[in-house]
Order: C-alpha cells, then structure tokens, then sequence
C-alpha cells in the first residue's frame, strides 16, 4: 500500500469522516434481507457511504477508478477487516454475490456501449430478496445533450426494462432548471431508485 506520511492526509481523512452518508441508506438498512451477503459500493469515492454500512455490520466490497479515492479509503479502512476495496471500472469489476450494490451516480460516466453488459453483470450478481439503490441520468439533462456519445442517460422506458426483474420500492425523479459551477443556466434530470430484486 502507498505511504501517505504527510499530515495533511491524516487531516483530509479527518474531515471526511465527519460527512453524512446518502439518507437513502437509511431505508435500505431497514429493508436488507436477514441473509445478508454483503454490500457493493459503486464508485466508492472517499468511503462515506461504505462507512455507514460497515457501522451497520455488512461486509463491503467498493471499487472506483480513481487510484487517488482507492488509496485513500485504503488508508480511511486499514484496520477493517469488513472492508475490500480495488481499482476498478463499472466495465471491468467483478461482482461478487451480494444482497445489495449501491450505485450513487456510478452510472452518469458509463461508457453508453458497455452499458448493456455492465447492468447485466452488476444485475446478476445481486441475490433474491436483495436491493439495488442508485442514480441514472435522465434524457432531459444537459450533459447529456453536451456529450450524448459518452454520457448515460435512461429514459423512463428504459428503467423499466432494465428492472424488469425487480420489485421498485422508490423512484424519485428529479428535472429542473439550476446554475453550473460556471454560472450558465442547466437543467438536472435524474432518477434515483431503489429496488428489490425479486427474480433471477
């Protein structure tokens, strides 16, 4: 594992530990099967919402593919032995069974051509009785019309479709107007849901 002696990182991990989990996962706790696998976070990022699982007795297995967020949960979980983490893409992780995959935007960059493949592993790999929570973009959305060749973006047919195996408990569209970070006026389209799976 790399060395981060610098006290600045300690600081960083400091800070970052003190930022909530999505509220989201609230619910899903609840509804978690008792025969529980383990969790997969998607795009794990700095280890927010691993953490609260993890508080939460689940064994998680996280990838993302930035090898700046991989090696700092590496530092953030070095001593938890309920916590795997690797460097990875949606494209290319290996999904081990599990009773949930937590995908918060993971799937806004998925490459349009993989998607098919991607959802059907990630799909898969999720046991009877367990739960997918995550976020896709919507055809309204204006990276979308930026960028259509390499951002994702489902329209409420398509969902459908791709949950066709799955019970949908929560499905929460979000489409309006905002302002960038650049300061030009953009529409956010978006759908976050959470879904059991109830065939194979």
């Amino acid at each position: 594992m790399e060395s981060f002696p610098d006290k600045t990182w300690h600081d960083y991990l400091a800070k970052i530990k003190t930022k909530p989990h999505r509220e989201i996962l609230e619910k899903v706790i609840a509804l978690l099967p008792d025969d529980i696998l383990c969790a997969v976070d998607c795009g794990c990022g700095v280890g927010n919402n691993s953490q609260f699982l993890i508080d939460n007795g689940i064994n998680v297995h996280a990838f993302d593919k930035d090898p700046n967020a991989v090696n700092l949960c590496r530092m953030r979980f070095l001593d938890d032995v309920n916590f795997a983490i690797c460097l990875s893409d949606l494209s290319s992780y290996i999904y081990p069974a599990n009773s949930l995959v937590l995908a918060s935007s993971s799937f806004f960059l998925c490459d349009p051509k993989h998607f098919e493949i991607c959802w059907y592993n990630l799909s898969r790999s999720i046991q009877v009785d367990g739960l997918f929570c995550g976020d896709f973009l919507g055809i309204n959305d204006s990276y979308v019309k930026q960028d259509p060749d390499n951002i994702l973006a489902l329209s409420e047919a398509d969902i459908r479709r791709h949950f066709s195996s799955f019970e949908i408990i929560d499905w929460h569209e979000t489409n309006r107007m905002g302002i960038s970070s650049s300061g030009e006026d953009v529409n956010r389209h978006s759908h976050t849901l959470l879904a059991r799976k109830s065939q194979q």
